[in-house]
């Protein structure tokens, strides 16, 4: 069993879902925030974003907790799914804007002649 996820101030140097929280006062009101965010290599270095807004990982205050492991199927799933083949893992880091990478398993679609 993997280790529990601990708090950090420490930023992610690396890609992946991390949990971020942060705490800000705003006019006497303390506000707190809890997300889970993707972490992206990006122009702006690592980055994710909330509502489509980019934020870069080094100037985001807060804590982090993570990269949060990608869960597997049950095996009893897998073979229902896989219907025979070996169960291959993808990981967040499989997918290329949000796209996962094709299956080299996977036959590739026929394009039908006009």
């Amino acid at each position: 069993m993997e280790k529990p996820l601990v708090w950090t101030k420490i930023k992610p140097t690396e890609a992946g879902y991390y949990w971020h929280r942060e705490q800000r006062r705003r006019q006497q009101e303390e506000c707190n925030t809890l997300n889970i965010v993707n972490i992206k290599h990006t122009h702006l270095g690592l980055s994710f974003e909330i509502d489509s807004v980019p934020f870069a990982v080094e100037t985001t205050r807060g804590e982090w907790a993570g990269p949060i492991p990608y869960p597997e199927e049950p095996a009893n799933r897998q073979k229902i799914l896989m219907k025979g083949r070996p169960a291959t893992t993808r990981q967040p880091q499989d997918l290329v804007n949000n796209e996962p990478l094709p299956d080299p398993d996977r036959p590739k679609p026929i394009r039908a002649l006009k």
